[in-house]
């Protein structure tokens, strides 16, 4: 059998995004949200084609309800929605990964800029490649806690803000748009 060339990819993944609040009370809001994608693919891997065009979309709901002052829970649920361009066992393009997204969670804000939250997440995908062996995608699920610590600090020139989680760290300087 004469070996394979190396694989090629020319992919276009657009995404358009739009969102709704709408502050039912005071204390209440609702959000409401849609994620469309416009993607093509044109490529190959393994000798085989992996054209593919598709559009789909993700509807997005969450809410927010101020229970005291600086303190808010929240909860939110989203679909997912992802092209991909991997093959399966017998060289079949496997299509899109779909599934769905839950979070919950409390955010207490101080009077100093610090923000503190405490959420619990769980994601739920089908058709998700998996690189361990060739398999049919059968689908992935987790769960998550996790507790976060903000600052945003302002300054001359804009703010820095930094995010300190267990699975991550993140320092971002925003220049300030009045100057």
């Amino acid at each position: 059998a004469a070996p394979y060339a190396e694989g090629t990819d020319d992919m276009s993944l657009n995404r358009y995004y739009g969102s709704l609040l709408l502050s039912l009370t005071d204390d209440l809001n609702l959000i409401l949200g849609m994620s469309l994608v416009d993607y093509e693919n044109k490529g190959v891997s393994w000798g085989v084609s992996t054209d593919s065009t598709e559009d789909g979309g993700s509807p997005y709901l969450g809410f927010t309800w101020k229970v005291a002052d600086d303190t808010n829970l929240y909860a939110s649920y989203s679909d997912i929605y992802q092209p991909q361009y991997y093959l399966d066992q017998n060289l079949i393009p496997l299509g899109s990964a779909e599934g769905r997204s839950y979070e919950m969670g409390i955010k207490k804000s101080f009077n100093d800029n610090l923000i503190i939250s405490l959420a619990a997440f769980k994601t739920e995908q089908e058709n998700l490649q998996e690189f361990v062996e060739y398999g049919d995608g059968d689908g992935v699920e987790g769960e998550q806690a996790g507790l976060s610590l903000k600052r945003r600090i302002s300054c001359r020139g804009g703010t820095v803000s930094g995010t300190l989680s267990p699975s991550a760290a993140a320092c971002v300087f925003s220049p300030a748009l009045d100057q």
